[in-house]
């Protein structure tokens, strides 16, 4: 698993992007790679692990698990 922090997650369009040192550039997921119950949501600056799945389309985030911390509670 890999960890990375939310670049980015528009809540309209369930769609958004995660930074993280093993590739370059912007990692793509939407809100139904999120396993969380209930709502599926993630903020800007959270800390996340994922499955990072390489494909012909660019990297892919898939399994986000949020890291819970005291300031996203």
């Amino acid at each position: 698993m890999s960890r990375g922090i939310v670049s980015s997650f528009n809540e309209i369009n369930g769609t958004g992007f995660i930074v993280n040192d093993e590739v370059p550039g912007v990692i793509k997921f939407t809100y139904k790679d999120i396993k969380r119950q209930g709502y599926r949501m993630v903020y800007e600056g959270q800390q996340v692990i994922f499955d990072l799945h390489l494909s012909s389309r660019g990297p892919r985030a898939l399994n986000i698990i949020p890291v819970e911390t005291e300031y996203f509670r």
